[in-house]
């Protein structure tokens, strides 16, 4: 119903040999679908043709990638050895001296993964699946946000069958209860978020419930009724005695932190994001009455410092002990970031989103290639506070709206080296969705059955990003050596080809990475014309672009270990993925299974003398076969020639 065929004639000049098809809408109001378009030469339809101009790029030789199952235990690509007990064992979570500390005095730090909304309410049999992938992929944080997001029934934490938002879904928190508990067992700690994306209903009593954005948007800073049912379903959850565990939220010593918002701010109305309804703005024209002011940033400053003081206090009398942060959000604003860091509040929840430049060449489109104002490093020094521990709590590339980008694989672990070079307490990935079910199988949106949605930035629908997991949880783990101290600069200096290099560095003007730690050594990025001389490893790659990395999969440095696992990672895209234009901007077909990956040709030298056999792996980790390493006659090593047609991008070396 409504749908209408509309049709145009258009003469073509004699001779022409390409014409170009525009629908324009001329006014701003409503909005209109295309169905189909279709265009037929007249009058002979069979002397000519038409079809829409799109972009893909060269994938002929390209290799179908095989999804990633289960990781096998205690094989190569098993990591979970780096979590240690039960989340908890050290005891609680505290800050100190401005850093995330375990009771007894060690230090804090987690690498994590969000969950996105509703994949905290998995089955049992799914859930116990995912803790397993996690742990086994050196995950020791998970943070749980958007509880309240209406998603239906068992998969939201409130009722959707009530007409307030004041219970719990039964079904739902049994499911979040068996989760919370199975991460915790494995050595997972856990990070809350208590207000997302709430709908306020019509028996809450909020005025104007309709009207407001959501988790109750800038509203919630002015209205006391939508403050007061926050802290009322903050407590009934914090109460809460898990089954399992037999403890409450409040005092489980695996809650690593208590975020109060997730993305809502008075700040959004820069931007009109979630705009105030008339009554609500009224109560901040109150407000700024009592200040002697008018509304503005300043005000907003001081009504969310406000409040995020008042409710942490409100966690504190119930007998919460975790840390507790204010709103974890993109925005960088001033004002904002001194809402964050206000009185009360222990530390700051940061969101690092990284944006190609519009400009951008799309084959480069990658955070190593960054300019010093757009850089992580940079986005985080807006918000960080000297005197409180600083996580990010949400982290990923903005990748136009499709399932990732070719180039993010090494953007992983730009990202877990530079919280190692500025010292971050954690650093949350985003994020895993309940599709696809199969980790790999498929870009989201498109892997069949109830997955329809496309959701970009999904790791576990990214299988580059998959492979080097392990990896990137190696050298955020143990790659405290590359600390930067306290108002230094990089030390690193750029060295000729081939030459020792003397640190890890960054280099964003050539898009390249270099790790050098004792247990993690690595290049990434566009290092075609260069090879990487580390302490343990030389790696050379033929790739114009490419990621190769050697870690010690054991708890001992690669120069002593008796197993490391060598991946190997070029550009991965969906089958058939195609682009309005050549820039990339826009997509205009997400793709479908299977995922296609670019053969990547390259050579590790491994600095090791005794008896070394290296083996072949499928994407489980189970050795697929015996592959040869050259020993070479210098006594420089073995080398190691990767085979760009693997069953999967990893390698396992075993010394005897």
């Amino acid at each position: 119903d409504g749908w209408r065929t509309p049709q145009a004639q258009a003469r073509v000049p004699a001779g022409a040999t390409r014409a170009f098809l525009q629908i324009e809408k001329t006014d701003s109001s409503g909005t209109f679908e295309f169905d189909d378009v279709s265009v037929e030469a007249m009058p002979n339809a069979q002397a000519g043709s038409w079809f829409p101009f799109h972009y893909s790029d060269d994938v002929d030789e390209w290799t179908a990638v095989t999804p990633a199952g289960p990781v096998e235990a205690g094989s190569a690509l098993d990591f979970s050895f780096l979590l240690g007990g039960p989340a908890g064992d050290k005891g609680p979570v505290l800050v100190r001296d401005g850093r995330l500390c375990f009771d007894h005095g060690d230090r804090a730090r987690f690498w994590g993964v969000s969950l996105i909304a509703p994949t905290a309410f998995l089955d049992t049999e799914r859930a116990d699946a995912l803790v397993d992938r996690l742990a086994r992929s050196g995950v020791n944080l998970v943070r749980i946000g958007e509880l309240d997001a209406a998603t239906g029934p068992n998969r939201s934490l409130l009722d959707d069958s009530r007409d307030d938002t004041r219970g719990f879904d039964a079904e739902a928190l049994a499911r979040l209860d068996h989760l919370a508990a199975g991460l915790e067992s494995r050595g997972i700690h856990l990070a809350l978020e208590l207000q997302s994306s709430r709908r306020f209903r019509p028996d809450d009593g909020v005025a104007e419930a309709g009207l407001i954005g959501r988790g109750g948007g800038p509203s919630s800073f002015v209205d006391p009724r939508i403050e007061e049912l926050v802290l009322e379903t903050a407590r009934n959850l914090l109460e809460h005695v898990n089954p399992e565990t037999k403890r409450a939220w409040k005092d489980d010593p695996a809650l690593a932190w208590i975020t109060l918002k997730g993305e809502i701010s008075l700040f959004n109305l820069i931007d009109g994001s979630g705009s105030l309804p008339p009554a609500h703005s009224r109560m901040l024209e109150k407000e700024a009455e009592k200040a002697n002011g008018r509304p503005g940033r300043r005000l907003w400053e001081t009504v969310e410092a406000a409040q995020g003081k008042r409710m942490a206090a409100a966690l504190r009398s119930m007998g919460v002990k975790a840390p507790i942060a204010g709103v974890s959000h993109w925005r960088r604003e001033s004002e904002f970031a001194a809402a964050c860091a206000a009185q009360g509040l222990d530390l700051i929840d940061d969101r690092l989103f990284w944006n190609a430049p519009s400009g951008m060449d799309p084959n480069l489109r990658s955070a190593l290639i960054t300019a010093p104002s757009a850089s992580l490093t940079y986005l985080s020094r807006e918000k960080r506070r000297v005197d409180r521990p600083y996580v990010v709590g949400q982290w990923c590339n903005q990748s136009m709206g499709v399932w990732s980008s070719p180039y993010e694989v090494a953007d992983l672990l730009l990202g877990a080296y530079l919280a190692c070079v500025e010292d971050w307490d954690a650093l949350v990935r985003r994020g895993i969705f309940i599709f696809p079910v199969q980790w790999g199988d498929g870009p989201v949106g498109t892997v069949g059955g109830e997955d329809v949605y496309q959701i970009p930035e999904v790791l576990n629908g990214s299988p580059h990003m998959i492979a080097l997991l392990p990896h990137a949880a190696s050298l955020f783990h143990r790659g405290a050596s590359l600390a930067r101290p306290a108002g230094k600069g990089a030390a690193a200096k750029s060295s000729s080809r081939g030459r020792r290099r003397s640190a890890s560095r960054h280099d964003p003007a050539r898009g390249r990475l270099y790790v050098d730690t004792p247990h993690t050594q690595l290049a990434a990025g566009w290092v075609s014309e260069d090879v990487a001389s580390l302490a343990d490893v030389d790696i050379s790659i033929e790739n114009r672009f490419g990621v190769v990395a050697v870690s010690s999969a054991t708890k001992d440095p690669i120069a002593d270990s008796k197993r490391l696992l060598v991946t190997a990672v070029a550009r991965i895209e969906p089958s058939d993925m195609l682009w309005v234009d050549a820039w990339k901007r826009d997509p205009a077909s997400p793709g479908h299974p299977p995922f296609l990956r670019e053969p990547l040709r390259a050579r590790v030298l491994l600095k090791r003398s005794g008896t070394l056999k290296a083996y072949a792996l499928e994407p489980s980790g189970r050795r697929a076969g015996p592959v040869t390493l050259k020993k070479l006659d210098n006594k420089q090593g073995y080398l190691l020639e990767l085979d760009p047609k693997a069953p999967s991008f990893h390698w396992e070396i075993v010394a005897d």
